[in-house]
């Protein structure tokens, strides 16, 4: 329980980060270019630096398999939740809610949660799934929303400098000296706060009484934050040899919001950005229920 309650704590404090984000753009002394360069300083820099140091130290190698089990089960999930929504969905013109539900947001969300309660010692499950979550976003993921072939290529984005560079890290047991070391930890102590503000600003143009009303948005919610992590939630306690850390990051993954590209890759190529904004708005207030109430379960179960 007491890992619920770290928890529970944490995304109270996303939340009032992402209030804080919301209310500096609402009087506008955050502008919508400030705010766009902060999500390039998160994407482009800070998260491959967040990836990189997660492979500090060299594993064991019970840690590799866990990664290699973490790692297969994410991509196993991701692809029930794309056949699951194609054979819900897939007769109406609904990709966009198709995406949401199928793409979860594990930087902004996971990233600090798993700091939260296990510390970096247990990040390089998170940043492994990431890995699998942005090679999907950008192979199958983008077209599903823009309707054509992504027009970059994956292995340009900034993540897999992280991911190179961690492997190097991780095969050479490397260490960083005392300075350098606290370098990285004051920059990428940085990611949360910047993380959550932008994240907040996001909400600045909502309605609460049109999300409220919206049938969509429910289904969303729905099928986002409960449906389908129930199934991963019964998958992870049937399998064998998963790791506690394994499954408790796994579900909770799989019960956060979705992906903030929900409403970026909208807004870039022409899809229903708004509704897209909406849905990423609608799981993440909603999923400061959904996560505890998965991890409760696993944790009922698993301890």
């Amino acid at each position: 329980m007491s890992f619920i309650i770290i928890v529970v704590q944490q995304l109270i404090v996303m939340f009032i980060l992402s209030l804080c984000g919301y209310v500096l753009v609402k009087r506008k002394d955050l502008s919508g270019q400030t705010i766009s360069e902060l999500n390039k300083i998160i994407t482009v820099y800070l998260t491959p630096l967040v990836t990189a140091k997660s492979f500090l130290g060299g594993f064991t190698s019970d840690q590799l398999i866990q990664l290699f089990y973490g790692m297969s089960l994410y991509l196993f999930f991701t692809m029930v939740r794309l056949l699951g929504m194609r054979w819900i969905l897939g007769r109406y013109n609904r990709q966009i809610d198709q995406y949401a539900v199928i793409f979860s947001n594990t930087g902004f969300i996971g990233i600090p949660l798993t700091l939260a309660v296990f510390g970096e010692e247990y990040l390089f499950l998170t940043t492994g799934m990431m890995v699998v979550h942005t090679i999907l976003n950008w192979t199958i993921g983008l077209p599903m929303v823009s309707g054509t072939a992504p027009k970059r290529k994956f292995w340009q984005n900034p993540m897999y400098i992280g991911v190179a560079v961690g492997i190097v890290f991780l095969l050479t047991g490397a260490s960083l000296p005392p300075l350098l070391n606290s370098i990285f930890n004051t920059l990428t102590g940085l990611y949360t706060p910047l993380a959550m503000v932008c994240l907040g600003s996001y909400f600045v143009d909502f309605s609460l009484s049109d999300y409220f009303s919206s049938r969509r948005m429910w289904e969303v919610v729905f099928f986002r934050l409960f449906l389908f992590p129930a199934i991963a939630l019964i998958g992870v306690l049937l399998l064998p040899n998963i790791d506690y850390h394994t499954g408790f990051i796994l579900v909770m993954l799989q019960a956060g919001p979705s992906a903030m590209t929900t409403a970026i890759f909208s807004h870039l190529y022409g899809g229903d950005y708004e509704h897209g904004a909406k849905l990423v708005f609608g799981t993440t207030i909603m999923s400061i229920l959904s996560i505890p109430f998965m991890l409760y379960l696993y944790n009922l179960f698993v301890l």
